[in-house]
């Protein structure tokens, strides 16, 4: 009788992994996928997504990276976000910018942010982004 337990309980498994639910928005998976930008998630979690990650090369020769997120809570959020820029060895660009600076996230809509590398040696960044903690 054991036996037929284990197919059972496998079949179960398999189920209820089928039933989860992930992105099916194509820009929403690449986004999670990206590892330059995340989304601290304090002890409740948080209601902000990253829905898109842009970057390109603007006229002063500077990375210029665009984050579209939303805002899913029906409550307005306070967030941040700190930016570290690097150079093309992988190491930290010293700036007066890399803090937390805060931006506005309102109820259930889009918000935008456009961060600007300091210095033209910078090729790649880490940028991460979390409610504000009264």
């Amino acid at each position: 009788m054991q036996f037929y337990k284990f197919p059972s309980l496998l079949a179960l498994l398999a189920l209820l992994s089928a039933c989860a639910t992930s992105p099916t928005n194509p820009k929403e998976i690449a986004a999670a996928q990206n590892e330059r930008v995340q989304v601290l998630t304090g002890f409740w979690g948080t209601n902000a997504r990253i829905t898109d990650i842009s970057n390109s090369i603007n006229s002063s020769n500077l990375l210029l990276v665009q984050i579209t997120g939303v805002n899913d809570s029906s409550d307005y959020l306070q967030m941040e976000y700190r930016a570290e820029w690097l150079d093309k060895n992988n190491l930290l660009i010293p700036s007066k910018m890399t803090h937390w600076i805060q931006f506005p996230a309102y109820e259930e809509t889009e918000f935008r942010l456009r961060i600007v590398a300091p210095k033209p040696e910078a090729t790649d960044y880490k940028i991460l982004i979390r409610e504000v903690q009264d």
